[in-house]
């Protein structure tokens, strides 16, 4: 909601100079950029910003209020129970809008109705948040919170700026989770690199005593960002003495010593808490007039008017350092969004686009499948040797063929054992690993088969084999094949599934295993049920003629063997004659050839012509096509998106339009800019300027931006005059948002190229090596390059 200003209240216009005082023209354009850049922060960019913290009661509130020239609560006995991001923005009119962002982030952001509606006293509307705050954390019992109050007020002659109060660091006389939850709330602002850390202690106290300088050490171990803040210089109590202080601020001491130096403010006293600003900051000055503090202490060290100032060179030194890294990084988040976005697919809310995924899909997987069968193993999928389907089914079958020649008959000859060098078989059901076939002598053999002649006498004549006799044999001898079939064509048929869910994994591609599963379930899973049965009735078919008929066969090469031995044989004239014996060759010489061909068609007829060159047909475009036009809610339930697929899209494309839009208001603010300048960031935060923001030529203008840099060269040719002298100008850098590569100095001391995307030609006169350089150290383009 627009707060508006109260008539009895003095005009933001009034004030305004004050924030002025922090930025130039042109540092108002550059923190412009940062400013329209604190919508991401919830993308873990980490921004500039200055954090006003210290122990409880320090003044800090009153620090940032006499800072900002807007009402804080500052009462003696209240205190900031949880952070404050004041946000000031100089676009839009005059008005404050208040948001409450919850630690929950489901509970995203509440906008409420502040009762005070006057703009330059937010105190009330403080007040009114935290007791929100306090109706909705009342079950934690907790004081302090994580949420945060965002305080948005808008007035066209501020520069954008923002500005953090941080909870009072208590010591004791509160809960230990209060304790810990302001801890966490200060360490959260403190740990970001680009944070400017006002560290405000109160010369009521012996610094030794104030939890914040601790703290500042910890984070900020070499003081590169941290400024020493004293308040409450008018009463100095305690231990230490106002010189010892003086000697704090002139940063003296060891253990307080921080590279952005001190500064002395005096905050309103008692009885003084109605008086306006003017009044205050009148206060202040007579009070540095008649005190020692002035005496020991550069001017530029004492008041609030010198603190903007500073501040000001504080906050451009900051900014013009990270922005680079800015850029780079919101490049590289961007970057990484796209491809979370590519690892999802493309959207698929419509039919059409449904069909058009699945057919993609479709076809990658009838490519995959038709390459494991035909033993094409190309590419990184078959880089797992179970993968490579057909030489894993060309070796399960050698397996088959050792297993069915060494376990495959009931009795073995002991004159002719066979030849077992590898593990038993597991057949199906509870029976486990197969026992070796049982050994008996050619006599033994022999006997059983008399047995069979007495126990199964038919209408044969005396003398006379009953062929029967032989099949009865035979069916005995032959009774392991089809539990050990069956053992094979289950591990071909399980290695055939753990094939058909990779290549539905691959075909669908990362992000998508939802699509993955819903062919599993609908489409695979159930055709490979059916192709079981399958597998199982055809073992039933190739199995049925030496399980339900006589034996037999129309081998010419058999017949003709069999009739050189029974040529051989010398029939006795008794009841069973020899061919007891005869049986039992010509049993073990039909067994040999009847497990040759079992064996080529449990291979072939089964494996091959059942299963395995099937498998391309799975699921091919086809058959999309099919599913699309027959049945469209299977259609949906293959490739329509699952709801966390569809909000993590929804989050990314969320994500890539904040993230492309911040790198757009960079460029085309930057772009107004023409050109800003980079101290050198070293000194500061000991990171060096991203390799790929580029070093180029400043842009060429014709008309001065409003915001231009006092430094900045605007000649497109040799007879525009320039603001600057070359020397000032060549001494600097300017950074172009794209990814063109830095161009080359020319013998004659100029380059060409493009800057911006414009296809313009610029030139940048030779770095000269005179002149004096003012405002800290800076690195030219030869130094960068």
């Amino acid at each position: 909601m627009g707060i508006q200003r109260n008539e009895n209240q003095p005009s933001p216009a009034a004030d305004s100079t004050a924030l002025d005082q922090l930025l130039s023209a042109d540092q108002t354009a550059i923190l412009g950029v940062i400013e329209n850049l604190r919508h991401i922060d919830k993308y873990d960019i980490d921004l500039p910003r200055i954090i006003v913290c210290g122990d409880q009661s320090c003044g800090k509130s009153s620090v940032l209020e006499a800072i900002s020239r807007l009402n804080f609560p500052r009462d003696e006995t209240t205190c900031t129970t949880f952070a404050t991001e004041l946000i000031l923005d100089h676009q839009g009119a005059s008005g404050v809008s208040v948001n409450i962002v919850w630690d929950d982030p489901r509970q995203g952001a509440e906008e409420f109705r502040p009762k005070d509606t006057a703009v330059e006293n937010l105190s009330s509307t403080i007040t009114d948040a935290k007791r929100i705050m306090e109706r909705r954390n009342e079950q934690n019992g907790c004081t302090f919170f994580k949420d945060i109050l965002q305080i948005k007020a808008s007035n066209p002659s501020w520069p954008p700026l923002t500005l953090v109060d941080l909870p009072g660091l208590i010591h004791a006389g509160r809960e230990e989770d209060d304790l810990k939850t302001v801890r966490e709330i200060v360490t959260t602002y403190m740990e970001k690199k680009k944070t400017i850390i006002l560290a405000v202690v109160s010369a009521s106290n012996d610094p030794e005593n104030q939890e914040i300088l601790n703290m500042a050490r910890k984070f900020d171990p070499e003081g590169l960002r941290t400024m020493g803040i004293i308040t409450k210089p008018d009463r100095v109590a305690g231990p230490i003495t106002e010189k010892q202080w003086i000697q704090v601020a002139k940063n003296k001491s060891p253990r307080y010593k921080f590279k952005l130096g001190w500064h002395v403010v005096r905050n309103r006293g008692i009885g003084e808490a109605n008086s306006t600003f003017s009044e205050r900051d009148l206060k202040e000055e007579e009070f540095f007039s008649k005190s020692a503090w002035k005496d020991e202490l550069n001017t530029e060290q004492l008041g609030i008017d010198s603190l903007r100032v500073k501040l000001s060179k504080v906050l451009e030194d900051r900014i013009r350092s990270a922005l680079p890294g800015i850029i780079t990084e919101l490049k590289i988040k961007l970057e990484n969004c796209k491809q979370g976005l590519a690892s999802l697919g493309p959207n698929r809310i419509t039919l059409d686009d449904q069909q058009i995924y699945l057919t993609r899909i479709g076809t990658n997987f009838q490519e995959t499948t038709k390459d494991a069968v035909t033993a094409r193993y190309q590419g990184e999928f078959f880089s797992e040797p179970r993968r490579r389907f057909y030489a894993h089914v060309r070796s399960q079958n050698d397996k088959f063929v050792k297993w069915m020649y060494g376990w495959g008959h009931t009795y073995e000859e002991q004159e002719h054992p066979a030849n077992r060098n590898l593990e038993a078989p597991i057949v199906r059901g509870d029976l486990g690993h197969l026992d070796s076939p049982k050994v008996i002598s050619r006599a033994k053999f022999i006997d059983m088969i008399k047995r069979i002649q007495v126990d199964y006498r038919g209408h044969e004549l005396p003398g006379m084999s009953n062929p029967e006799h032989l099949t009865l044999l035979f069916r005995n001898q032959s009774s392991r094949w089809r539990g050990i079939a069956e053992s094979h064509l289950e591990t071909i048929w399980t290695a055939t599934c753990e094939l058909l869910h990779d290549a539905a994994r691959h075909a669908a591609g990362p992000g998508n295993e939802h699509t993955a599963a819903a062919l599993m379930v609908h489409i695979i899973d159930p055709e490979m049920e059916n192709k079981r049965r399958i597998l199982l009735d055809k073992l039933d078919e190739i199995l049925r003629p030496y399980e339900k008929f006589p034996v037999t066969t129309h081998d010419p090469e058999f017949k003709k063997y069999v009739g050189g031995k029974l040529a051989s044989f010398t029939l006795e004239r008794t009841e069973f004659p020899s061919d007891s014996s005869q049986i039992l060759d010509l049993m073990k010489l039909y067994y040999k050839n009847a497990l040759r061909t079992f064996i080529d068609n449990v291979v072939s007829l089964i494996i091959d012509n059942c299963l395995v060159y099937e498998l391309p047909d799975l699921f091919t475009p086809n058959k999309v096509q099919d599913i699309a036009r027959k049945n469209k809610s299977l259609l949906q339930a293959l490739a329509s998106e699952p709801p966390e697929t569809s909000n993590r899209r929804k989050t990314l494309e969320e994500e890539r339009e904040d993230l492309q839009n911040a790198l757009d208001d960079c460029k085309n603010q930057l772009g107004d800019l023409n050109m800003y300048m980079i101290r050198d960031p070293r000194p500061f935060d000991s990171s060096p300027v991203p390799p790929f923001v580029n070093v180029l030529p400043p842009k060429s203008s014709p008309v001065a931006s409003p915001y231009a840099s006092p430094y900045l060269d605007y000649r497109s040719d040799s007879s525009t005059p320039s603001r600057r002298p070359h020397s000032r100008a060549s001494s600097l850098h300017s950074v172009v948002l794209d990814s063109t590569p830095p161009t080359i100095p020319s013998p004659e001391g100029s380059v060409s190229g493009r800057e911006g995307g414009n296809g313009r030609n610029r030139r940048i006169p030779r770095k000269s090596t005179s002149g004096k350089r003012a405002g800290g150290q800076y690195l030219s383009a030869e130094d960068e390059l």
